[in-house]
């Protein structure tokens, strides 16, 4: 009997670990992660935030305390479409909410996180929850740009600010992610290689951003990894994301060389039965800067 415990307990422990959240380290910075969205402060409104027959919008900062915990620096912001069936909850360190069901989105983002560098990492867990027939997009860039502190709806028009992005075509099966990227004066999305978003349990997400003008490296699992100027490259569990053979994503164009990666959102639209949802959670970032 003591045997077989002593068998489930390692290989518990190896579950476990297979599943914990992985943080790589930029060429000289000290810690892998330098900001933390701690969810569990209590610093929040409420429980649930759902639709009503306006757009509903709550913003949450230490100045400005709202529907979510407030980060201990920078914003986290919601916006959930009008009459869209769909609406944010927060059950203890988990954000969950769902697609709307028509083209206005509902909407989670972050802005001015501390990274002053053109070089930073975005850490978080991910789930899909089994959800079909909708439109998610992850989308990482300056705090400037519009599209993280606004209501509306991404789109393929020029997005000042943005440096990268992933359009999710969710269906029965896949999550079909798509990768953005120019196209004479606007800009189409074109499948990866492969699709490493599972759609169901959690994926832990890891993405690094080089908008510096120089390449630049960072160690994971004791492995390095070089990243050129203007690309990024991202992680799902220990999978990487490739676009035309390459694990080193180009960024769109959009955000000027040498500007900061402070920002992020995730949205979700056209889930016109409300089947598509999400939960996130474990939010973290890093910056070459954290010296």
């Amino acid at each position: 009997m003591k045997t077989k415990f002593l068998t489930l307990a390692v290989l518990g422990l190896a579950i476990t670990a297979a599943k914990a959240q992985t943080y790589g380290t930029w060429k000289g910075s000290k810690e892998a992660t330098s900001w933390t969205y701690d969810l569990n402060t209590g610093t929040g409104s409420g429980k649930k935030f759902n639709s009503g027959s306006e757009v509903k919008t709550s913003e949450s900062s230490k100045e400005k305390p709202g529907f979510l915990p407030y980060p201990a620096v920078g914003t986290a912001r919601i916006v959930v479409a009008p009459s869209s069936g769909s609406g944010f909850s927060l059950n203890k360190s988990v954000i969950n909410f769902g697609a709307s069901n028509g083209e206005a989105p509902t909407k989670f983002s972050v802005t001015d996180i501390p990274q002053s560098a053109p070089v930073g990492s975005l850490f978080f867990t991910l789930s899909f929850n089994d959800g079909v027939k909708g439109t998610a997009v992850l989308a990482f860039g300056n705090s400037q740009t519009s599209i993280f502190k606004n209501a509306a709806a991404y789109n393929n028009r020029k997005q000042e600010g943005l440096f990268g992005a992933i359009r999710f075509i969710v269906g029965s099966t896949f999550t079909n992610p798509e990768h953005r990227t120019a196209s004479g004066s606007s800009y189409v999305h074109k499948a990866y290689d492969a699709d490493i978003f599972d759609k169901s349990g959690n994926l832990n997400i890891e993405i690094y951003s080089n908008n510096s003008k120089e390449e630049q490296s960072f160690t994971r699992k004791g492995n390095i990894y070089t990243l050129p100027a203007q690309t990024f490259k991202i992680f799902v569990g220990d999978k990487t994301l490739k676009f035309n053979g390459s694990e080193n994503l180009p960024a769109t164009g959009e955000l000027d060389p040498n500007m900061a990666i402070d920002a992020f959102m995730l949205s979700g639209a056209s889930s016109a039965e409300n089947t598509l949802s999400f939960s996130i959670s474990n939010i973290k970032a890093g910056t070459l800067a954290a010296n």
